[in-house]
């Protein structure tokens, strides 16, 4: 039985880890490290550039339907009329024009 009872109890031998096999599982975490912080970093850049771009549609849109309102405005005989006093100095003939002159500066 003594034989039996010490098959049971065997130490077990403590495996040692090879040098190697440590330094290579330091070289593969340096590695996923560094690839998973540089997709960090392009992930990041491609948000800021898309959020940029978006605020660029939304300029552009913005612009897009000021250039609509002036065509349709353009249309208009008021707008006609006010490009002509605006550029043209035209008054109609019953209208009185006042000059402003500026206080304070020597004629």
């Amino acid at each position: 039985m003594a034989s039996n009872s010490n098959t049971k109890y065997k130490r077990r031998k403590k495996r040692k880890i090879k040098r190697s096999t440590i330094i290579l599982l330091l070289v593969m975490f340096t590695y996923f490290a560094y690839h998973y912080i540089s997709l960090e970093l392009r992930y990041r850049s491609l948000v800021r550039q898309r959020d940029e771009l978006k605020a660029n549609i939304e300029e552009t849109e913005e612009y897009h339907q000021q250039l609509l309102e002036q065509v349709e405005n353009s249309k208009t005989d008021k707008y006609i009329e006010r490009l002509a006093r605006k550029f043209f100095g035209l008054i109609y003939p019953d209208e009185k024009v006042y000059i402003e002159k500026e206080v304070g500066a020597p004629d």
